[in-house]
């Protein structure tokens, strides 16, 4: 693949939105599908 075009097919498939998905890009339709879980750490057990 060229660049440019490697450019376009990532925005095509991530950014862009798509009337099958509801007007949304593919990458939110996946984060929108995906069920929420909530996180058992405590902010003061994390390591930086």
């Amino acid at each position: 693949f060229n660049k440019r075009l490697m450019a376009w097919l990532l925005w095509y498939n991530t950014r862009r939105p798509h009337w099958s998905l509801g007007l949304k890009s593919p990458m939110r339709y996946i984060c929108d599908s995906l069920p929420t879980q909530e996180s058992h750490m405590w902010w003061t057990s994390t390591k930086h």
